[in-house]
């Protein structure tokens, strides 16, 4: 009875902190994935050349347009949350936020 009870403890264990690092690698593949998209550079220009008379006429018209993709808003540093996602913890007691990695409390 009591190596039953020990292996069910020690299972219940086994799969908390397993569901742990599970959560926090999908996160952080979840947050690269995120910051790899927001780097990607979609400008474009084009000219387009129209001779209305043909060969030997009048200079041809040209039209172009272009777009300039803005800067990436994301950031991913070494030893930093990814993409910005930061966990916190509530409680209800005190009615404070922390997050769960720091153990100063302090939400940047």
């Amino acid at each position: 009875m009591i190596s039953t009870v020990l292996i069910v403890v020690l299972l219940a264990i086994g799969v908390i902190v397993g569901a742990v690092a599970l959560r926090d690698h999908l996160v952080q593949e979840l947050g690269d994935a995120a910051v790899s998209l927001d780097k990607l550079d979609q400008s474009y220009s084009y000219e387009i050349s129209i001779d209305p008379d043909g060969p030997g006429g009048n200079a041809p018209v040209v039209y172009s347009a272009s777009y300039q993709d803005p800067g990436s808003t994301l950031d991913d540093p070494d030893n930093m949350p990814p993409a910005e996602i930061t966990f916190v913890d509530f409680d209800p007691l005190t009615d404070t936020e922390s997050p769960v990695d720091d153990p100063d409390g302090v939400i940047p």
